[in-house]
């Protein structure tokens, strides 16, 4: 009798150390997940389910499907309108399988507008996220290319694209920010271009260099 009580409370034991150990892990993973959300989306993380979502952003508005991935094919996604961020008006949150599985956020508005906040964004995405991004040139397929710069982050449990697109001649593409907070076996749908050289690459990412004197608002 007393072997089996002992057997019992060991395995019992073990039980427990089991569990919380998964219960821990889980926790860091939602830990770091929120961590890269930026204001507006707090208790946000990718993987929480539809319903979770929805007691958090109680009037997010139903789109149709979604297009930008490859992986999921289409999907539904919700809108949020009024987001409460500073360089951000509109969330975009898709849903597949009944889980979210990314994020967009968009800010639209007049070239000269977005041009003077860039470096605002840029330094507010590198002290969320780091310094150890990579550069790419984007690219938008007209009759002359249209090149823009693409900041991309990879970090446990999700990848983060930032990109802005600014030009006078909108019929090119519309004047834009966007943030891309997406699951890690995700891939985004963008062009890219070759890079030439450093030159090239130096001057698509030229606004970096305003980030040293800049002194205004900066992206939360």
């Amino acid at each position: 009798m007393n072997r089996l009580l002992i057997l019992g409370t060991c395995i019992l034991i073990f039980i427990l150390i089991v569990s919380s150990s998964v219960f821990y892990k889980r926790s860091e993973i939602l830990a770091e997940d929120k961590l890269l959300m930026p204001k507006g989306l707090e208790g946000i993380y990718l993987g929480m389910s539809l319903e979770e979502l929805k007691k958090i952003k109680p009037n997010l508005i139903r789109g149709d499907v979604w297009t930008d991935f490859s992986l999921y094919g289409e999907a539904p996604f919700y809108v949020e309108e009024n987001l409460k961020n500073n360089f951000f008006s509109l969330a975009y949150y898709e849903i597949s399988n009944g889980k979210l599985v990314e994020i967009e956020l968009e800010k639209l508005g007049p070239p000269d507008f977005l041009k003077s906040r860039v470096p605002g964004l840029i330094k507010g995405c590198i002290k969320k996220w780091g310094s150890d991004y990579r550069k790419r040139i984007g690219m938008v397929k007209n009759e002359k290319p249209l090149l823009y710069p693409v900041f991309s982050w990879e970090k446990p449990g999700a990848k983060i694209i930032m990109r802005y697109i600014i030009t006078s001649n909108e019929k090119d593409s519309p004047n834009h920010f966007r943030v891309f907070i997406f699951k890690p076996e995700r891939e985004l749908k963008l062009d890219y271009k070759d890079i030439a050289d450093q030159k090239e690459l130096k001057e698509v990412f030229k606004d970096i260099q305003a980030t040293e004197t800049y002194t205004g608002p900066i992206f939360e």
